[in-house]
């Protein structure tokens, strides 16, 4: 047999260990960009919350919830305040005045515990009666205690400045004195377009990524 020598040993003593590699989890965000001409920020309100939009003034509450919706996802659902208003508002710029917009929003209402009308309005920089650029077709939409089939009001119009305030405003009637209309209402996919300007909207998108960290060998 033949012998283990003193100087083998020593060969084999110094030979590099490898330790196992490691995996490490990284979490961060990038950003994902597209180009629309809606001028809209979060117009089909399918970031799950309601930033940018907000209630004006007080007039209702509004909340983001899912929906099967024409185009799925998510939907504002707007409830009147005691004085049966609900307004929901976003702040546009970047506009180009003179130029002619598409504006429109799909609506139905959802619920209610007693039967009333809805009217349902765009709005520019306020919501009086002056402000108001459309209504809803034939006047007002009546609802019961079962929803409503989605409907769409849409209008056109010609900024004269480069910023405006947006304003989706409902005005409901129980047709009772004294008793205030709140049916809940649903709207989606809002519009305020000019096909002549496209504007780049990011997001933030998380991501998740492993790597795999090498060993360092040792002596």
């Amino acid at each position: 047999m033949r012998s283990f020598s003193t100087i083998s040993a020593a060969v084999l003593l110094v030979q590099p260990f490898l330790a196992a590699a490691e995996t490490k989890v990284v979490t961060g965000t990038t950003q994902s960009c597209t180009w629309t001409d809606n001028a809209l920020s979060n117009p089909s309100f399918d970031s799950g919350v309601l930033t940018p939009w907000a209630v004006y003034d007080g007039y209702g509450t509004a909340s983001v919830v899912a929906d099967a919706s024409g185009d799925g996802g998510y939907v504002a659902a707007m409830v009147p305040s005691s004085s049966s208003y609900a307004v929901l508002y976003q702040t546009l710029t970047d506009l180009v005045a003179g130029d002619t917009y598409s504006l429109s929003f799909d609506y139905k209402i959802q619920s209610a515990t007693r039967a009333g009308t809805c009217n349902f309005y765009f709005a520019i920089d306020g919501i009086t009666a002056t402000s108001r650029i459309t209504t809803t077709v034939n006047g007002y939409i009546q609802y019961g205690t079962t929803e409503t089939d989605w409907q769409t009001l849409s209008t056109t119009y010609v900024p004269t400045g480069s910023s405006l305030d947006m304003y989706i405003q409902v005005i409901c009637s129980s047709g009772i004195r004294g008793i205030a209309a709140q049916p809940t209402i649903y709207v989606d996919n809002t519009q305020f377009s000019n096909p002549n300007k496209e504007i780049e909207i990011c997001t933030d998108v998380p991501y998740t990524s492993t790597i795999t960290l090498l060993s360092t060998p040792t002596v």
